[in-house]
């Protein structure tokens, strides 16, 4: 290619070039250069190029700088300087050549530090910092080395401490423990000082019947009016949340609030009941041990018994006297007149229909005039013909002894269950008699005086 020249001026347009020419070819310049009107070849001012902070590197603005964490760096020189943290769980090595002086200061933990150097010297002498010890060649944090100074803040959290390690009021500062820290239920009565807990320290409702112990509560933990009603939910306090003695006094009880319920069965003895606080009224013959009796003052020392009422006694006698020469024969004797009967067809004279409702017997008694034997046997039988009946049946036996050293002597037979008695009730309708029958003819025609006693009972003729 020909060379040639053009005269360049600040104004020439890159047309006023053939094509084909590089800058080259004037002479001095390169492709990455241009002529300047001073007729120097200078380089371009770049102002377009992006760049970026590569691996241990930091940018800002145009100015490039080595960054203060080397995060996952495989291995990089440091000349002079700090590696102030190492993230948990990582392992650094040190590698050092010629005269190398290392210090360390750790937060926490149990951490070795093992130095790997090829410097040649090998006298140097090395000492344990603060909170360091060095057996050999290896360096260790020393049983007490770390200090509170060597605890970063709010480094410690419950995970770090040992269970019981705070175990003295000297570890707590004061004021530092709320409600929050207490677990639920965990304060019991061992835990609160004797007196601790106040009035005030109750709120409103807060004490229910769930809350208090049996018998905790004793007279002389309430002071006068610190419990108000509206301190107390309904029905809260029970009888076993009351201590022994513990309402020892009229004033904690409002006015009729011990009804008979409320009574043990023989609570209220003698000493209990005031003189004459006993009247009439108060007496229940309902809860007598037997019924109809009543209550009346006795010598015992309860000062009453249970007696039975006390009822008019009306009494009816009837003669049966009569005259005859008995013999060994049953006699019916008579109920009017003298006229005895050895057989029940005269019953006008042999029974007596009962005119009343009940009628009880009593007694039998009787004298004989003349007995001629040493001894004898007299059988008295009560006999009873039955309402709407005319069997005769036998209520109830007795045989006397007769002898004549007796003459003109009484014998009686009284009412009741033994051998000598009767025991016999009769109804209105029934009839009623006696008989008596002698084991031998201990005399001839004799006079016999007898009489019975009956009781009607009640106050009605019935």
């Amino acid at each position: 290619m020909a060379t040639w020249k053009k005269v360049l001026h600040e104004s020439s347009p890159a047309a006023d070039f053939p094509s084909g020419v590089a800058l080259a070819n004037l002479g001095g310049g390169n492709g990455s250069t241009f002529l300047r009107k001073d007729g120097q070849w200078a380089t371009p001012t770049d102002t377009n190029t992006t760049y970026s902070a590569g691996t241990g590197l930091t940018l800002t603005g145009t100015t490039f700088s080595l960054t203060n964490t080397y995060d996952n760096y495989g291995s990089w020189t440091l000349n002079a300087g700090n590696i102030n943290s190492v993230s948990s769980g990582k392992t650094v090595t040190l590698s050092a050549s010629g005269a190398t002086s290392i210090s360390q200061s750790v937060s926490s933990g149990n951490h070795t530090i093992t130095i790997s150097s090829t410097d040649t010297n090998t006298n140097t002498t090395y000492s344990a910092g603060t909170g360091l010890s060095l057996s050999s060649t290896t360096f260790s944090i020393s049983t007490g080395g770390v200090g509170t100074s060597q605890l970063a803040d709010n480094s410690i959290n419950g995970n770090k401490l040992a269970s019981g390690a705070v175990n003295h009021p000297s570890k707590i500062s004061n004021d530092v423990i709320n409600s929050e820290h207490y677990a639920a239920g965990s304060i019991d009565a061992e835990h609160l000082a004797s007196n601790s807990v106040t009035n005030a320290k109750i709120a409103d409702n807060a004490v229910q019947g769930d809350i208090i112990a049996d018998e905790t509560i004793a007279a002389g933990k309430l002071a006068d009016d610190s419990v108000a009603s509206d301190n107390i939910i309904d029905g809260a306090i029970v009888g076993s949340k009351l201590s022994t003695n513990a309402v020892n006094s009229s004033t904690k009880l409002g006015s009729n609030v011990v009804t008979t319920d409320k009574i043990n069965n023989g609570a209220v003895t003698l000493d209990k009941m005031a003189n004459d606080s006993i009247r009439g009224q108060h007496l229940d013959a309902t809860n007598s041990p037997t019924t109809g009796y009543y209550l009346s003052s006795s010598p015992t020392p309860q000062g009453m018994t249970w007696v039975p009422p006390v009822v008019a006694h009306n009494y009816v006698v009837f003669n049966h006297n009569f005259a005859d020469d008995i013999g060994t024969s049953e006699i019916y004797i008579p109920w009017t007149g003298i006229s005895e009967s050895t057989t029940t067809g005269y019953v006008s004279n042999s029974f007596m229909l009962v005119p009343f409702s009940n009628m009880k017997f009593r007694r039998f008694m009787f004298r004989i005039h003349t007995v001629n034997q040493l001894s004898a046997t007299l059988t008295v039988d009560l006999k009873k013909i039955t309402n709407n009946s005319t069997t005769i049946s036998t209520l109830d036996t007795v045989n006397l002894s007769i002898s004549y050293y007796n003459n003109y002597g009484q014998y009686t037979i009284e009412d009741g269950t033994g051998s000598s008695q009767f025991s016999a009730d009769v109804l209105k309708g029934d009839m009623v008699g006696f008989s008596v029958d002698a084991s031998v003819d201990w005399a001839g025609h004799s006079q016999y005086f007898a009489t019975s006693v009956w009781e009607i009972e009640g106050t009605s003729i019935g």
